[in-house]
C-alpha cells in the first residue's frame, strides 16, 4: 500500500456504472454530486465517472494514497450504503483481452505490480432498486446518492476506521 504523507490524503474517487440501466448509474451520480458540491476541490480529490472499470485507471491508482470506488448494488440487504475495504488480488496481473471482467482488486494488484504502489481502497456501494432500461435513477435511489456522498467524504477526510466495514 502507498506510504502516507503527513497532512495530505491525495485521493481518487471513481463512480462507475451504466447510466442507461436506471439505478446502475448510482456510481456516476455520486461522482457528479461530489463535483457539484465542491468536495473534489476542498479535499484534493480527483473524481471520475466511468461506465465500467478500465485498465487505464492503474497509473492513477499508483499515484494516490486513497481510492474510493462507488458502484450500485442490487441485493436484499436493508442498508442504504455499504462500505467495504478492498485489497489487491493475490495473483500478479497481466492485461486481459476484455475489461468486462476487470475487478477493483485486479486494478490494485496491477498498480502494485507495475508501479510498486497501490492505495488504501474502499468500495462504497449505495443500494439500487430499479435496474431496467432508462436514464433516470429511481426516486428511492436519490437518498442513496446523498448517503454515499457523505460516506465518500468521510473516507476522504479520514474520519472512518481503516478496517471496519461501514453500514449506513
Amino acid at each position: 500500500m502507498a506510504a502516507a504523507v503527513p497532512g495530505l490524503r491525495r485521493s481518487l474517487v471513481v463512480g462507475f456504472g451504466n447510466e442507461l440501466r436506471g439505478d446502475d448509474g448510482l456510481g456516476p451520480a455520486v461522482a457528479r454530486a461530489l463535483r457539484e458540491n465542491g468536495s473534489d476541490r476542498r479535499a484534493q480529490v480527483d473524481v471520475v465517472d466511468l461506465p465500467q472499470l478500465d485498465i487505464s485507471l492503474v497509473p492513477r491508482l499508483a499515484m494516490v494514497e486513497l481510492a474510493v470506488f462507488v458502484d450500485a448494488r442490487d441485493d436484499q440487504r436493508d442498508e442504504l450504503v455499504i462500505r467495504d475495504r478492498i485489497l489487491p488480488s493475490g495473483a500478479p496481473q497481466t492485461p486481459a483481452f476484455s475489461s468486462h471482467t476487470l475487478g477493483i482488486g485486479q486494478l490494485l494488484r496491477a498498480a502494485l505490480d507495475w508501479y510498486g504502489s497501490a492505495p488504501d481502497c474502499y468500495l462504497v456501494a449505495p443500494k439500487g432498486y430499479e435496474f431496467s432500461i432508462g436514464d433516470r435513477l429511481s426516486s428511492r435511489a436519490e437518498g442513496a446518492v446523498r448517503a454515499a456522498v457523505i460516506e465518500v467524504e468521510a473516507l476522504v477526510r479520514g474520519r472512518v476506521g481503516e478496517s471496519e466495514p461501514g453500514r449506513v
